[in-house]
């Protein structure tokens, strides 16, 4: 009898710990996401938050739950396609190979312009290559 109460002692801790484990993994992959989204956004406020952009910067920053794939969106207002340019090339020498950047600006003559930037590559640019562009 005594086997008996251990085994089914030992199953019910077996169930606990399934039940468990389910949320508190979860919980763990969003507070790990949440955490390198934090950084991210970090490192792209370090690089746009200059005193003649400050409040004309929207940043917004996703990242996947599962995989190292992000996006890094960044709106500006008023600004010429060279600052928009060199804004894409300074992002692009600090954040992750993994890192999609969207800059979207409203130009000088009031149009939009989105520059699109893919940082995803087999391995890691030198910060003095440029990157291919896309314009939309």
């Amino acid at each position: 009898m005594t086997v008996e109460k251990l085994l089914t002692f030992g199953m019910s801790i077996v169930m606990l710990g399934l039940t468990i484990s389910g949320p508190a993994l979860w919980l763990v992959l969003l507070n790990r996401r949440d955490r390198r989204q934090a950084a991210m956004l970090n490192t792209v406020l370090d690089q746009v938050g200059s005193r003649d952009l400050r409040g004309r910067v929207a940043v917004q920053v996703r990242y996947g739950l599962l995989s190292h794939r992000s996006a890094v969106a960044v709106d500006v207002l008023a600004i010429s396609r060279n600052e928009v340019w060199e804004i894409l090339m300074r992002l692009a020498r600090h954040v992750s190979r993994h890192v999609r950047l969207e800059v979207t600006a409203v130009a000088e003559r009031e149009f939009l312009v989105t520059f699109t930037l893919d940082t995803a590559a087999p391995k890691r640019l030198p910060a003095t290559s440029e990157p291919a562009l896309a314009t939309g």
